[in-house]
């Protein structure tokens, strides 16, 4: 399995693992991902490189809402000359946004701009080093000229990520989830947990229930930040970069660590699924520090729907302030650090 190049304990996320992991070895300048749940921010994130989910077909993807396709990259740069060629309609999706979006490469200052940082403790515990790079973000953000409010807008783990779940897997997946039954011996433990949790539970009125959750969602959002003037919303990635890297494909360690403690059969560290559920919010992640552990940090920076240029605008700024990674003495060195 693909181990993270910072910290080889760990994992480097997912799905999109390979992705991350090959920017931060190395091995590749640009790469792509997808994201249904947070599949471009969650590896984006445990391995320090910018990842962007585009609002729901600004790339062409699947008529799946809540999926998207997204560039990743080092810098903000690359990742932006890469979106600048992926980005625009194509003839075979007919739902992709017109007319094509251009992506500046740079942008103006955020002095003045009103920022909203929500630390997603509703979603799950919160590690104290993440904590920390929150706070950090917080000040850098300040020291930017940004007017700085924090607020916890309710985001929460109990019952709307099983929601969200359910709706997620009653389109298409939940037929796929139907064929992989007849080999269920032969799928890995990640894909016989989702087998198992939901076969069987999943269709219109699930689905339903997740529209009703996201059109929820939505309002309360739209109420606390960006009709409340606000112009960007700032949350951390993961709740903690401690994931093993066998996390769920091996019983023993079907557990994640959050404060030198052990969360078993969990889905509480991530605080990305909430914006592929609300598809149409573009949402950067940005690395902004490094564990204890050396594994990376990041926080996801969340522009009003469609509204692109501000998550980069935001973006950009914070890159100017945070610690730099890949130069110096912030490289991957492939080590396990216990």
């Amino acid at each position: 399995m693909t181990r993270n190049p910072w910290n080889l304990h760990y994992s480097p996320g997912g799905s999109s693992g390979g992705s991350g992991a090959a920017l931060a070895a190395g091995f590749a300048t640009l790469a792509t991902g997808s994201d249904m749940g947070g599949s471009i921010r969650i590896p984006a994130a445990q391995t320090g490189v910018f990842g962007f989910k585009p609002p729901f077909q600004r790339v062409a993807s699947s008529e799946i809402a809540y999926e998207s396709s997204g560039p990743m990259a080092r810098t903000l740069t690359d990742m932006l000359l890469m979106q600048n060629v992926i980005a625009g309609p194509h003839p075979k999706v007919h739902a992709t946004l017109r007319p094509k979006l251009e992506y500046p490469l740079a942008y103006p200052s955020v002095r003045g701009m009103k920022v909203a940082v929500d630390y997603a403790r509703g979603m799950g515990p919160l590690d104290a080093e993440v904590e920390k790079s929150m706070d950090d973000t917080v000040s850098m953000l300040k020291e930017l000229g940004c007017e700085v409010v924090v607020k916890d807008l309710g985001f929460k783990y109990e019952g709307d990520f099983q929601s969200w779940a359910k709706g997620l897997l009653s389109t298409s997946m939940g037929m796929l989830l139907e064929a992989a039954a007849r080999d269920r011996d032969a799928l890995t433990p990640y894909v016989r947990m989702f087998l198992d949790g939901y076969r069987g539970r999943l269709g219109p009125k699930e689905a339903g229930e997740a529209d009703a959750l996201l059109a929820r969602t939505h309002w309360r959002i739209q109420q606390q930040v960006f009709t409340a003037g606000f112009q960007a919303l700032v949350m951390p990635t993961m709740l903690t970069p401690y994931v093993p890297a066998d996390w769920n494909m091996d019983s023993d360690k079907d557990f994640v660590i959050v404060n030198c403690e052990k969360y078993e059969g969990r889905w509480d560290f991530l605080a990305t699924w909430v914006w592929s559920m609300l598809s149409r919010y573009p949402v950067m992640n940005v690395p902004v520090g490094v564990s204890k552990k050396r594994v990376p940090l990041g926080v996801q920076v969340i522009g009003n729907t469609f509204d692109d240029l501000i998550a980069m605008r935001l973006s950009a700024a914070l890159e100017m302030v945070v610690p730099r990674f890949y130069s110096g003495d912030l490289m991957p060195d492939f080590r396990n650090v216990e």
